[in-house]
């Protein structure tokens, strides 16, 4: 889940990741697309419970994305969930 949703274009935007392994260290992989399915951004972090970008440093203009959230810890494959971002103008 993003928050804040839609969020302006300077806003510091928040990805709570959820997964139920809380005693392993996971991979966390996101993935930001524009509605023509272009990927725009890719970040990826180790045991994170919480992601959080910048959107002005990301370069996004106002407009809607798909996000991908995709977790994997050492014994399991990649698991993945995706929703909508809606960028506003400032």
């Amino acid at each position: 889940m993003a928050y804040p949703n839609p969020a302006k274009s300077n806003d510091q935007l928040t990805i709570q990741i959820d997964y139920n392994r809380p005693d392993e260290l996971v991979e966390t992989h996101i993935y930001f697309y524009d509605m023509a399915g272009r990927m725009v951004h890719f970040a990826a972090q180790d045991d994170a419970k919480h992601v959080q970008c910048n959107l002005a440093q990301l370069g996004l203009a106002p407009g809607i994305y798909t996000y991908q959230v995709q977790v994997k810890t050492k014994t399991t494959s990649f698991v993945t969930k995706s929703s909508k971002l809606i960028i506003t103008y400032e």
